[in-house]
């Protein structure tokens, strides 16, 4: 789960299933296995690759609750995630 709390958005990603999903809002979850909260700013920069996972934990701009294993895998998800991303347009 990724909450952002400057903008109150919470945003569910389930890679349990076998059909991976991203769905806004956290009602389709009660205890999430990791919980990742970073400001819009750096969730940004991070999902475009300016801002490293690692950087952002060391700086505390990110902030994990849950299981650490998890959170060491933030790199592999987010590069994973940006292949998906729609260009953006210049």
């Amino acid at each position: 789960m990724f909450h952002i709390p400057d903008t109150e958005d919470i945003y569910t990603l389930d890679l349990k299933s076998s059909k991976c999903s991203v769905l806004q809002g956290d009602d389709h979850i009660s205890h999430p296995d990791l919980t990742v909260t970073l400001d819009s700013e750096d969730m940004n920069k991070l999902v475009s690759g300016v801002l490293k996972p690692q950087q952002a934990f060391m700086k505390g701009k990110l902030k994990i609750k849950g299981k650490m294993n998890l959170a060491m895998k933030l790199t592999a998800v987010l590069a994973a995630t940006k292949k998906k991303l729609p260009k953006a347009k210049m």
